[in-house]
């Protein structure tokens, strides 16, 4: 059952999470912001190991060696069937993801806590989250697995879209849903975990990547399950979730497109937009770096086409003290 509505959608990739410290796809075997993350975790554990092993040292300096892409090895030992290759990298991604999640969340961006939520990484969110709840029936489009979202609205006043009827919680967790805007998460979530033989989705409002908890619904064994980023995907379990999202789109008068860079491996999420969005949709880009954005969607019928050469968090910083900002876009496409 779709949940989509005719309200305004917002369509989130990676760079939407990086003012939060989450890594772009680029970016991931990077060593510094490897150790970035180390001393983040420090500054809340002093007594904890060094974060970045030596093995992923040598696996990142290898996919530097050799002037190769995070995504591209993904994609070639998925291609060739080299399950070990395979799962390695995706450990790997999940390690990082992790323990941005954590810096995310409980480091603040600028020294000690002040009590502020701008001094987290996951500040803007809060805000953005806030700006959902003065608009009718929004949806916002996610490729990312992060909980930046929910953890900026506390949790509460949201809906996981059509997969709803398939959820069920962990050990009486309950996240507080509510009809504020509806989520959907088209390449999964941290908080997820999957039983293949009834189909159900667990969830807790907190990690589940590395947990093992057997099904509630049959008490079969569940795993994560999640999108990479890849050109051929496997999305069984979210399925509906893509189809409320082509509906979503169909059905809007705008959208924003935040920190999503259209990369060429991900022909599905570019078909999803190319094949649904309503070509009277008045577009609107936000991302630092937007006009290579801009070039690839040119060719859309819409009208109306604006960008912001801002991040995220900035934009959001700027909305808050000025709800009237879409009244002066002054960059279009």
């Amino acid at each position: 059952m779709s949940e989509s509505s005719e309200g305004p959608v917002f369509l989130l990739g990676a760079g939407a999470s990086k003012d939060a410290f989450f890594p772009l796809v680029k970016d991931i075997t990077d060593i510094e912001y490897l150790r970035f993350l180390e001393n983040g975790i420090k500054y809340v554990d002093k007594h904890r190991d060094n974060i970045v092993s030596s093995a992923v040292i040598e696996m990142c300096q290898s996919f530097t060696n050799n002037d190769r892409s995070f995504e591209l090895a993904l994609y070639e030992s998925f291609r060739d069937q080299d399950k070990t290759t395979y799962n390695r990298l995706l450990e790997y991604y999940e390690f990082v993801l992790f323990t941005a999640e954590t810096y995310s969340g409980m480091v603040p961006t600028y020294g000690a806590p002040t009590g502020s939520i701008m001094d987290y990484g996951v500040g803007h969110y809060f805000l953005f989250s806030e700006f959902l709840k003065s608009l009718p029936s929004a949806t916002v489009i996610s490729f990312n697995h992060d909980l930046s979202l929910e953890h900026g609205s506390e949790w509460k006043g949201f809906t996981y879209g059509g997969i709803h009827s398939h959820l069920h919680a962990i050990n009486g967790d309950s996240i507080k849903f509510g009809n504020t805007f509806t989520y959907l998460k088209l390449h999964g979530s941290f908080n997820f975990i999957y039983c293949e033989k009834c189909e159900t989705i667990t969830y807790s409002s907190d990690y589940l990547w590395s947990i093992k908890f057997p099904c509630p619904n049959c008490g079969a064994n569940t795993h994560p399950w999640y999108v990479p980023p890849l050109k051929k995907k496997d999305y069984k379990p979210f399925a509906t979730l893509w189809k409320d999202a082509a509906t979503a789109l169909k059905q809007t008068n705008l959208i924003m497109i935040i920190g999503y860079s259209f990369p060429d491996y991900d022909e599905e999420a570019r078909r999803l937009l190319t094949e649904n969005l309503n070509p009277d949709a008045w577009i609107v880009l936000i991302d630092t770096n937007p006009l290579a954005i801009c070039k690839k969607l040119a060719s859309l019928p819409n009208p109306r086409k604006h960008y912001f050469e801002v991040g995220f968090r900035d934009f959001m910083v700027g909305l808050e003290t000025n709800l009237d900002a879409l009244d002066y876009l002054g960059n279009t496409f």
